[in-house]
This record gives structure tokens, sequence and C-alpha cells, in this order.
């Protein structure tokens, strides 16, 4: 068993599923299509598309991840008619001629169909933002400390200039005999 991926009608994924080891593809999902009571049930019941089962690997990364069905399948039907190709030049190949022996196509690479459901923008929301280290956090912590403390000291010192010449002021005017 491996996994595949279920998805909507859009090709976005959904969930995962299992399926055999030799199962490769896109298989539309369908279901029957409920007849209304008191209605005649048709000959053939009708049924609906309603998702897809896609058994090709996804890359990963992805955000909400999104499988183009139809650019796939547009993709694996020109890989099938250019393989009936191959096989018809191959039948008639004469090994022992000088025609140059067919190359077989390329083969349908299923994981280059997905993409991100997101923009790079909205992908780039998701990521959480880089944290600070640590020790650059303390660092610039301790210079604005470092900072704050000059500050406060040169306030300290003017304040002190300030305090001193009103002593000297008051000195002054008691040794006048001009007490205030």
């Amino acid at each position: 068993m491996k996994e595949a991926f279920i998805t909507d009608l859009q090709g976005k994924y959904i969930e995962p599923t299992l399926v055999m080891d030799t199962v490769a593809g896109v298989f539309d999902i369908v279901e029957q299509v409920t007849v209304p009571e008191g209605t005649t049930p048709p000959a053939e019941p009708q049924t609906v598309v309603t998702g897809y089962t896609v058994a090709l690997p996804m890359p990963d990364g992805l955000y909400e991840p999104i499988f183009d069905v139809a650019g796939y399948r547009a993709a694996a039907a020109a890989y099938t008619a250019a393989y009936s190709v191959y096989l018809e030049a191959l039948a008639v190949y004469n090994p022992k001629g000088t025609a140059q022996e067919p190359q077989p196509p390329t083969t349908v690479d299923g994981a280059k169909y997905w993409r991100n459901g997101l923009t790079q923008a909205e992908i780039d929301a998701l990521k959480p933002k880089p944290q600070p280290n640590p020790v650059e956090t303390l660092g610039q912590q301790l210079v604005a400390r470092e900072l704050e403390v000059m500050e406060l000291k040169a306030q300290n010192t003017a304040q002190g200039a300030t305090l001193v010449s009103l002593e000297l002021r008051l000195l002054n005017l008691e040794g006048a005999g001009k007490v205030v």
C-alpha cells in the first residue's frame, strides 16, 4: 500500500488515503445521484464527480496543496499518444539498418503538477517571526541601562552644582548679615 491524496473538484488537497502500490495517476471519485422520493429512478443510475484520488507523489513543503488535474491529464494523454507513436516506430525499426533507434518519450512527472494553494505573502504570514538572539537582547538592555545611569549621573551633577551654588549664596547672605 502507498499513500495517495483525495482532492476536491478544484484539486485542493483534502486528506490522505491508501491505494495499492501498483496504482498511479488521477482517478475520479464519483457518487450516485439520489433520486427524490416519488420519482421514477432512471434505468441507469446517474453519478456525479465529487473529487479526485491523486496517486502521485506530493513534494514536501507545500501549503494547502492544489493538484492541476486538467494539466496532468493533458500531459498524460500527450504521453500516451507519444508512446503509441514510439511503439509503432519500434515495430518497424530494423536494428541492422542505418536508421536511428526510436527513443521512448519522457514520462510525466506527476509531482510537478502540485503547487501551493497560498500566495507567498500568506505563507510568510504563517511563518513565525525570527526571535532575537537572547545574548543580543541582553546586550541591548545593558546598553540602555548604562545610558540611563549616565543620564542620571549628569542630572545628579547638575543638581549638585545648583545646590552648591545656592548654599554659597546663602552663606554669603548670612555673612553679610542679611539672613533671609
